[in-house]
C-alpha cells in the first residue's frame, strides 16, 4: 500500500519546486529592538508585530465591576 502511494505522481525538480506557490507566508524578522515593557494586567499578554516592531495589549477576557 505504500509503495502505491509514493508511486503517485511524478518527482519535481528544484526549479519546479521553487515555482509551487502555496502554504503561509510567514514574516521574517526585521531586527526589532528589545523593549522593555510594564506587565501586563491579569488575564493580558503583549503580542509583537514582526513587521512593525509595535506592541499591542491583548485581553482574553474583560468584565467590568
Amino acid at each position: 500500500m505504500k509503495k502505491q502511494i509514493l508511486n503517485i505522481g511524478k518527482a519535481l525538480s528544484k526549479a519546479e519546486q521553487k515555482a509551487i506557490n502555496g502554504g503561509a507566508l510567514i514574516p521574517q524578522p526585521i531586527g526589532c529592538p528589545i523593549v522593555l515593557l510594564a506587565a501586563p494586567p491579569e488575564g493580558c499578554r503583549w503580542v509583537q508585530n514582526p513587521l512593525t516592531c509595535r506592541y499591542k495589549l491583548v485581553c482574553d477576557a474583560i468584565t467590568a465591576y
